[in-house]
C-alpha cells in the first residue's frame, strides 16, 4: 500500500512530495553466530522530485520495537503507558521496578534497553504493589 502525505518532507532535497510505501523487511540484529533475523513491517519513504528512497525515525521506532518483543521487555511506549496510568513520575517508577531513574529515561526516550525480562502485565503489578507499600 503506498500513501502520499503533505507533512513528510524529503531527507535528501526537503520536497515534500513524499509517498509512503509499507513492506516487510527482514531486520538483522546482533552480530556473528548470535545474529538472528526479526521480521518487521516498515513504511519505506519515496521523494518523487529526486527519486531518494529513505527509512525515518518511525522505521526505527517499529525496529526498536522489535527487539524488545524479541528480548521480552516493554518498548519504550509501553513503559511510558504504564507510568502514566498509575500517575508516577519517571523516579517513582524506577523504584517501583527496581531501576535508576536516568535509565528509565534513556528506556522511554528509546536509548536503551535495559537488561531485564518483564512483561508489561508484570510492570503493572509491581508498580501497583509499589504505591500500595508506599516508597
Amino acid at each position: 500500500m503506498t500513501t502520499t502525505s503533505d507533512e513528510l518532507q524529503c531527507a535528501m532535497c526537503g520536497d515534500a512530495t513524499v509517498s509512503t510505501t509499507w513492506a516487510d523487511d527482514d531486520m538483522v540484529w546482533g552480530s556473528g553466530d548470535s545474529a538472528i533475523v526479526l521480521p518487521v513491517h516498515l513504511p519505506f519513504r519515496s521523494c518523487s522530485s529526486c527519486d531518494f528512497t529513505y527509512l525515518d525515525h518511525e522505521a526505527e521506532d517499529i525496529r526498536h520495537q522489535a527487539v524488545c518483543r524479541h528480548l521480552g521487555v516493554p518498548a519504550p511506549a509501553d513503559v511510558l503507558a504504564i507510568r502514566e496510568k498509575y500517575g508516577l513520575s519517571q523516579a517513582e517508577f524506577a523504584r517501583a521496578v527496581g531501576l535508576e531513574p536516568d535509565m528509565v529515561e534513556r528506556w522511554e526516550s528509546g536509548i536503551v534497553i535495559p537488561d531485564v525480562v518483564i512483561e508489561p502485565d508484570a510492570l503493572c503489578r509491581a508498580v501497583s504493589a509499589q504505591m500500595r507499600v508506599g516508597t
